[in-house]
């Protein structure tokens, strides 16, 4: 059978998957309905919107995601790729054969964490909505790579450490961090942060406490760590074709917390519209103003709401910008690895408040965002 047909099975069964949700009422009509729209955006991205080539990171998802569905394990690759391969061997679609295959499979693991957070853990309003139509992660859940699991893992393993289920939530973190551990050491810093911050009333100057008290590993292994963050800083300029001369080595703790906080600004707004190059950068720079408006309006609303919960949040998204600006030259690249931390820092952010109302307000735990 053709690949194409294989496919459409693939997105047919994800439509029985969300009419099933639908009828046993986990979700609202509207909700199903834009699941339903969103399932199709695989079919749409590759070799359509760019050439598969453009993340050839793909072919190797695809080649040992194939080779675990048909029991053939003669492959071989990095613990992070065949992690997620597994991953998305359990994904209960019948055809993992091509690249979009697996950009279907992700946008099932999307679609799962979207029901599970609106049916199980009441996230409603903005969030919810930002998660429908946030372009990157529609994005990059359409394609055969990790960034929806690493997302999903991060969201479910906070939530979980919000409710107070320590070793679930350390569990799924562990998991984590065999795919990435970048991405688990901004997790691990918010549950330092929330540990600090979850006895109320409490003051800020506790939360900055506690972040400088989880600077203590930078201070004691920095040169180790200065000797990573340079090569994956010439890593990625080689990848992306810059010159690695034209880098800034970074050199000291000082240059370390200096470039760190520039590159997280400068991550921040890039792509520029007067800067972007290529529509898909065209498209990316216009997201990216209107993300920025979202963020400052939400970061605003939490301002009034909890003064904790925006520092605490403010420092978790600052410093996760900041990691990848130091390591990340590309701008395409710095998209993709920002969307899932601006994705995580909605939704924790409107979790942690409602927890936060909860326990001192139980009539009044959801934020109207």
């Amino acid at each position: 059978m053709d690949d194409h047909y294989l496919d459409l099975v693939n997105l047919l069964v994800i439509y029985f998957y969300i009419t099933i949700i639908l009828v046993v009422r986990l979700i609202p009509a509207w909700l199903a309905i834009a699941l339903t729209l969103f399932a199709i955006t695989p079919l749409l991205v590759n070799n359509l919107v760019f050439p598969t080539a453009y993340m050839p990171d793909q072919y190797r998802y695809t080649e040992i995601t194939a080779a675990i569905r048909s029991l053939s394990f003669d492959y071989n690759d990095n613990i992070q790729i065949l992690t997620a391969a597994w991953i998305l061997f359990f994904v209960p679609i019948p055809f993992l054969e091509t690249e979009v295959s697996l950009g279907l499979a992700n946008r099932f693991i999307a679609s799962a964490l979207i029901i599970w957070l609106y049916a199980f853990k009441n996230i409603r309003g903005a969030p919810l909505y930002f998660l429908l139509i946030y372009p990157s992660l529609n994005l990059y859940s359409s394609v055969a790579l990790r960034d929806t699991i690493v997302l999903t893992l991060m969201i479910i393993s906070a939530v979980l450490y919000v409710d107070g289920s320590r070793l679930r939530s350390l569990a799924v973190s562990g998991l984590l961090w065999v795919m990435k551990f970048q991405n688990c050491v901004i997790l691990f810093l918010f549950m330092f942060l929330h540990e600090f911050s979850r006895r109320r009333p409490i003051s800020v100057g506790r939360i900055f406490l506690a972040f400088f008290l989880s600077l203590t590993p930078i201070y004691l292994y920095y040169p180790e760590l200065l000797q990573a963050i340079n090569k994956y800083r010439t890593s990625f300029a080689a990848e992306s074709g810059a010159s690695s001369i034209s880098l800034t080595s970074i050199d000291s703790l000082f240059s370390l917390f200096i470039t760190g906080f520039i590159s997280s600004l400068e991550i921040f707004l890039n792509p520029t519209p007067w800067a972007a190059s290529g529509g898909l950068e065209i498209i990316q720079s216009v997201e990216n103003v209107f993300v920025n408006l979202f963020l400052i309006v939400a970061f605003l609303f939490v301002l009034k709401k909890d003064r904790v919960t925006f520092f605490k949040w403010g420092i978790v998204l600052l410093i996760s910008m900041g990691i990848i600006g130091l390591t990340v030259v590309n701008l395409g690249t710095s998209v993709r690895y920002r969307f899932v931390f601006i994705a995580f820092a909605v939704v924790g952010i409107y979790y942690d408040l409602v927890k936060v109302r909860r326990d001192t307000s139980p009539m009044d735990a959801s934020p109207s965002y």
